[in-house]
């Protein structure tokens, strides 16, 4: 009779679950009966699980104020890996920037018009990336973006 359900263990949860069986296929409008959960520390935060048992699959819709956040944090799942992907690319600007201006000063005699704008690209490229990896991050942390870093990092695209 439990087949398809979620199985808790008493011993590492210590708090109050509900249970709502969704039939493999067909429509279902359901809502959970006495859906708020009391806890007895007032945290504010509760934990949803849902198991989808079915080999097909079912779309899920939740009503209502809620959050979602994974063990990693506020980021959503499809972004998670651009995080460490701008935060890797600012590394590399960083240091191409680095290295191209101590190059610049060690020739400063030979030094042509058209790499002062070379090095204005790198340095642009590097605000971009900074900025783009610090709202994933600050996302990521808190559960918010920054209205400055998102709104910054993407204005640099224009450039």
């Amino acid at each position: 009779d439990h087949k398809g359900r979620l199985i808790i263990d008493p011993k590492t949860f210590k708090g109050e679950h509900r249970f709502l069986t969704v039939p493999a296929s067909g429509k279902l409008e359901e809502t959970i009966k006495y859906g708020k959960i009391d806890e007895k520390g007032e945290t504010g935060k509760y934990v949803l699980v849902m198991a989808n048992c079915s080999e097909k699959g079912r779309n899920v819709k939740v009503d209502g104020k809620y959050e979602w956040k994974s063990k990693h944090g506020y980021l959503p799942g499809n972004l998670f890996g651009e995080l460490y992907f701008f935060v890797t690319l600012t590394v590399i600007y960083f240091l191409t920037f680095l290295w191209y201006s101590i190059s610049m000063k060690c020739n400063e005699d030979s030094i042509i018009p058209i790499q002062q704008w070379i090095l204005l690209t790198i340095f642009i490229g590097l605000l971009e990336v900074f900025f783009k990896g610090g709202d994933f991050f600050v996302w990521n942390e808190d559960g918010v973006r920054l209205w400055f870093a998102m709104y910054t990092g993407a204005s640099f695209i224009k450039f």
